[in-house]
């Protein structure tokens, strides 16, 4: 975990106003959690954590954000069913340590349910306290920046409250490490959030693994230049699109960009002339969407085509200076990381994080071997690579999967259930969906999730026909969906490409 003083989030104990979660009990004295004593107060809510093995997460049960704009029940939102709270011992006698992964953080600033979701994902914040002799039951986390506040109701019931310190600044007048929490921006100090938390055990905490995944077409689309080339895709929670990109096969060797809109099933269409490889990667970050090609990092907007503009885009476009080709990338914290692909192989080993202000990149950190044909994601300040090939071309498909750890810029390996290449990755929770071929001379379809709790991994049966050669080109998760891109020709040579979905 990174030091206390890194964190851009912040939370105060609110004064008694009437409808404050965490000061509900007007006399602390006479609740009936007031003769807690403290060894009592950490084994409600430790519950046999230690660090080497956790045995209790607290999960949200309901969740209430209050900003300028009133109040707003953000209970049932993605961006707040993925939280977890750990607790655990401190190193110091009394002393109780708080784990938070907030994961997709959100909009502190909205005025809607709808308005709080953001595409915001967030490393664990880990803050220590001691237990105070006098009202145990209370628990405040904080450092320069602000403060979490904790208070144990009962056995089953944890309120918590989250808010920013007003004097939290840095030598610039400007709030520290604010990429630490987007959706604070702009700084406010009058907003905080209210979570009613319940104790899970750690092993009701994953989604249910499925035992086989029943995809049927969402829309179809044109898949022309996506067979032999290498398409990129995501989703944003805050528009409610599902975005890809490619290159044209063609003389022009375009690059377009589509969207389709989950709520009135339109599509949207750009395209840029700024040649490039053949490869894309796509994230949405503070809101704009970065194409990731061989040679370029290309910022556009959310929407496409707004008030039927010219479906031509002008990207703001820099090359990254890498000649990348079947590579993988992920985002944490707002920041851009690529990882192998790289043809300059010698390079193909390295993680690097793009400046989106300086437009640089700098390698913060290396795997064990050279990856291409490997994607993957990250999970609370970890990164998943999956399977993929040592080089390019002429070496075989790997079973291997490397978790980079950014914290201690260590790396754990772990095997997938057989070798494959061209993998894809996409995050839900604790899981992480894989796609790939199994054989990298074929298309045989490989499909499973890693269970990032224990570092298992299951294969998962599809429906997907793999006549000819048919199959998945990339994948992404949008709240409870999973969407892949899925086509080829069949055994008579006619294709087919769509958009294909099924229910985590």
């Amino acid at each position: 975990m990174k030091p206390l003083t890194i964190l851009l989030l912040s939370f105060t104990l609110l004064n008694c106003a009437e409808d404050d979660p965490i000061s509900k009990h007007e006399n602390p004295d006479t609740s009936p959690t007031a003769a807690l004593m403290k060894e009592e107060v950490k084994q409600i809510l430790i519950s046999g954590n230690s660090d080497n093995e956790i045995r209790t997460i607290w999960k949200p049960s309901s969740a209430q954000l209050t900003n300028e704009s009133g109040k707003i029940d953000v209970s049932n939102t993605p961006n707040i069913e993925d939280d977890e709270f750990i607790f655990l011992l401190g190193s110091q006698d009394g002393e109780v340590k708080i784990i938070w992964k907030p994961r997709n953080h959100v909009n502190i600033n909205a005025t809607s349910q709808d308005g709080a979701l953001l595409d915001f994902y967030a490393p664990p914040i880990e803050l220590t306290t001691e237990l105070d002799n006098t009202s145990p039951k209370i628990l405040k986390f904080e450092d320069e920046d602000g403060e979490i506040v904790v208070e144990v109701i009962s056995e089953v019931e944890v309120n918590l409250q989250v808010r920013r310190k007003e004097n939290s600044t840095n030598l610039s007048g400007k709030p520290k490490f604010h990429s630490r929490w987007s959706g604070w921006r702009p700084w406010c100090y009058t907003c905080y959030m209210n979570y009613q938390l319940t104790p899970i055990p750690i092993e009701n905490t994953v989604n249910s693994i499925p035992t086989s995944m029943q995809f049927s077409q969402l829309v179809a689309i044109d898949g022309s230049d996506l067979l032999f080339g290498a398409p990129g895709f995501t989703s944003s929670l805050a528009t409610n699109k599902l975005y890809w990109s490619y290159r044209t096969n063609d003389n022009n060797l375009l690059e377009i960009l589509k969207s389709y809109n989950l709520g009135n099933r339109e599509i949207e269409t750009c395209s840029s002339d700024i040649n490039s490889f053949v490869s894309k990667q796509l994230h949405i970050i503070e809101g704009e969407i970065k194409v990731i090609s061989g040679l370029h990092v290309n910022t556009y907007p959310t929407d496409l085509n707004p008030a039927g503009a010219d479906p031509s885009c002008s990207p703001d476009s820099y090359e990254h200076g890498l000649r990348l080709s079947r590579f993988g990338s992920a985002v944490l914290d707002n920041s851009l990381y690529i990882f192998g692909g790289d043809l300059n192989e010698t390079n193909s080993d390295k993680i690097y994080k793009y400046d989106d202000v300086n437009k640089s990149l700098t390698v913060i950190g290396t795997l064990p071997s050279q990856k291409s044909w490997a994607n993957g994601e990250i999970v609370d300040s970890k990164l998943y690579v999956f399977g993929g090939q040592a080089q390019f071309s002429n070496t075989p498909s790997e079973d291997i999967i490397y978790v980079y750890d950014f914290d201690t810029a260590s790396t754990k390996i772990f095997n997938l259930p057989r070798t494959v290449d061209r993998t894809y990755a996409a995050r839900k929770d604790n899981l992480i969906y894989v796609a790939g071929q199994i054989d990298n001379t074929e298309y045989d379809i490989f499909f499973g999730v890693f269970n990032t709790t224990d570092n298992t991994f299951s294969e998962i049966p599809t429906n997907l026909d793999m006549s000819g050669n048919k199959t998945i080109h990339q994948l992404t998760v949008l709240n409870k969906t999973l969407y892949i891109i899925y086509g080829g020709a069949d055994e008579n040579g006619i294709e087919s490409f769509g958009i294909y979905e099924a229910a985590l």
